[in-house]
């Protein structure tokens, strides 16, 4: 079993690797890991997040507020340790910190410190096992959470079992991946493109001919109602006239009728 000096030794060896190992080049590598993200900030950064939206083209635009210089600092310093973290494990130094972070993340278990020395070397070969090709950062993780309850379906009454230690390490990956996207977008948004106030000149200008345009309407739908008004008067005598002529034709139509009958009794009269 590794002495309590070594594991410590290597624990610090561990965390100033995880520190300095970094996927972009841009980025400056801390002396020190980052102090883990506060409530506030995790709040901070959900609402920064929740007014950012990527293009079609992959781009990043920001509909509302954006972080101040100092949050921004902040931020790639996180994300920069997140990429540290997320390097997947590689060499025999890893798995020795690996080994080595699980051996002192399993002595706090009292259950577990009364194992001999031959079952306390197989129960944490097991473990090894467990989270192998996990990077290290991400085991850090898991048993720091482990320690702080943060997740919230093992029963903290007893010991993980190395099946446990696999599913809160693959979760706890997924949450770092997840806050490493959320920090990326927030830190690529562009800011959204300022939209020029209009002057009151300008206003009022668009306010004159608006009242115009309304008044046009206006004088347009008086025209149309005289029209129609017009015309229905032009259709009513024009139905007025027809219904005379026909009352006429009818007239003259009786009025002969009637002559001849007088004319055929006249005649029937001299016979």
């Amino acid at each position: 079993m590794v002495s309590p000096t070594s594991a410590n030794e290597r624990l610090r060896v561990m965390s100033r690797s995880i520190a300095t190992r970094l996927h972009t080049s841009t980025a400056l590598a801390p002396a020190e890991p980052p102090r883990p993200m506060t409530t506030a900030e995790r709040d901070r950064l959900a609402t920064l997040r929740g007014s950012t939206k990527r293009n079609e083209d992959g781009s990043w635009i920001s509909t509302g507020c954006v972080p101040s210089l100092a949050e921004r600092e902040r931020f790639v310093a996180l994300r920069a340790d997140l990429d540290a973290r997320l390097a997947p494990a590689s060499d025999d130094e890893d798995r020795a910190a690996v080994h080595d972070r699980l051996h002192a993340f399993l002595m706090g278990f009292s259950q577990l410190r009364t194992l001999d020395a031959g079952g306390s070397a197989m129960m944490l070969n097991d473990f090894v096992e467990a989270v192998e090709g996990l990077p290290v950062g991400v085991v850090h993780r898991a048993c720091r959470g482990w320690n702080q309850r943060h997740f919230k379906w093992p029963n903290y009454s007893y010991p993980p079992t190395p099946p446990d230690m696999r599913r809160a390490a693959d979760e706890m990956r997924t949450e770092m991946k997840v806050e490493r996207y959320d920090l990326n977008a927030v830190l690529l948004a562009a800011p959204a493109k300022k939209i020029d106030r209009p002057t009151q000149e300008q206003r009022d200008k668009g306010a004159a001919e608006a009242a115009a345009l309304i008044a046009s309407i206006a004088d347009a739908g008086k025209r149309l109602d005289e029209d129609l008004s017009a015309a229905a008067r032009q259709g009513s005598n024009a139905e007025h006239l027809e219904h005379v002529r026909r009352f006429q034709a009818a007239e003259a139509e009786r009025k002969a009728r009637i002559a001849q009958r007088k004319a055929e009794a006249e005649g029937g009269s001299n016979a």
